[in-house]
């Protein structure tokens, strides 16, 4: 029995609060069928909120009772697995802006970014893996340098207007593509059907001997 997102409404006690729940049950639903979600995993689809909670979750905080009546099914350790595949799949997807990798809102309060900076790192740091994990390295310094670039509020809305710049740019550079004179082929006045061209060499050979025998 899969997990349906719409049964959220009617299943949430309101503790956690329902954003919350919203986004735990996007991640149980993505975990179990991530075909079905191509614009949140290719970087289209519009984060949720309540990605913090789903980030303490994953680090291993308890799952709350109101959180694990959205899916009774899943043990705990499965649930925690879906907001793990989440944080790695949607917030740390390749080519995530800075946005993104800290699962926070373009106008996302401080608090909001430190709180979550501090919660990947706490996934991520070298430091809490006793066998170095260069994959988790490589993710530890995206995340700090999201959080470098978004902690500072000049530095946040630069980096906004250099996204738009950058998306602009993108739409543009594809359009000469799309709008590239394409090659026509004239085709001549005269077609030859297709049962002389197919035979074509018998009947030539046979109009030579003609012309020949009536020149004789």
């Amino acid at each position: 029995w899969r997990f349906r997102p719409e049964k959220v409404a009617r299943m949430n006690s309101g503790k956690p609060a329902a954003t919350d729940t919203d986004c735990i049950a996007l991640a149980i639903a993505l975990f179990q069928a991530p075909s079905q979600f191509p614009d949140l995993l290719h970087g289209r689809g519009t984060l949720p909120q309540g990605v913090s909670r789903l980030l303490l979750i994953a680090s291993g905080n308890a799952i709350l009772e109101g959180e694990y009546r959205l899916a009774p099914f899943l043990k705990p350790d499965e649930i925690r697995q879906a907001a793990l595949f989440f944080i790695q799949h949607v917030l740390l997807a390749k080519d995530a802006d800075h946005f993104r990798i800290l699962g926070v809102p373009t106008d996302a309060p401080i608090d909001l970014i430190k709180e979550n900076h501090r919660l990947l790192m706490r996934l991520f740091h070298p430091d809490r893996h006793v066998v170095p994990d260069a994959e988790a390295a490589a993710t530890a310094t995206r995340v700090n340098q999201a959080y470098n670039v978004l902690r500072s509020a000049s530095s946040r809305a630069a980096y906004g207007l250099t996204l738009e710049a950058q998306g602009h740019l993108g739409r543009a550079a594809s359009a000469p593509a799309n709008t590239q004179p394409k090659r026509e082929h004239r085709q001549s006045a005269f077609t030859m059907p297709p049962f002389i061209a197919r035979h074509l060499a018998p009947i030539a050979v046979g109009s030579v001997a003609m012309i020949a025998s009536l020149g004789v």
